[in-house]
């Protein structure tokens, strides 16, 4: 399976003329405006109000994915939950097994808690959410070539 293909900002080959505009004219195309952005009607309350609070906050972006924001709300909203569900619970607990005896075991609401908490990273760091991810997003810019005879004059 071949490399992602990149956006032609962050590439570093020099293209043609004929190939940026064919690059440019393909990523206009594919390109979702903020406005477009829309949550599904089968999200919750609380996770259209992160949706809208992250798509008002996520000007940086040009190529947001509406697939994965949607499953970053989704994630979102059910941690919220779980930990309301959690709070006040035991960390370990006591679970009865066929024969009579019983285990101590961990928590059931903390394996989901790690499982979508890994989840909301792998899709923040996709839509640059935190300000380390960002970071990767930004195009590099030119290195400007230094004029050593300029240098030599000073």
């Amino acid at each position: 399976m071949g490399r992602p293909r990149k956006v032609l900002d962050f590439n570093k080959k020099h293209f043609t003329k004929d190939e940026i505009a064919e690059r440019q004219a393909t990523e206009s195309a594919y390109k979702l405006r903020n406005d477009q952005l829309t949550p599904p009607e089968n999200l919750s309350a609380r996770a259209k109000a992160e949706f809208d609070r992250i798509k008002s906050m996520a000007f940086w972006l040009d190529n947001l994915d509406l697939n994965e924001l949607i499953l970053y709300c989704f994630y979102w909203d059910r941690i919220l939950s779980i930990l309301e569900e959690y709070d006040g619970q035991p960390e370990v607990i006591e679970s009865a097994s066929g024969d009579g005896s019983s285990k101590i075991v961990s928590n059931p609401l903390r394996k989901a808690l790690r499982e979508y908490h890994g989840e909301m990273r792998a899709i923040s760091l996709k839509l640059g959410l935190y300000s380390i991810d960002r970071l990767k997003l930004i195009a590099p810019k030119p290195e400007k070539p230094v004029n050593k005879f300029l240098e030599f004059m000073k």
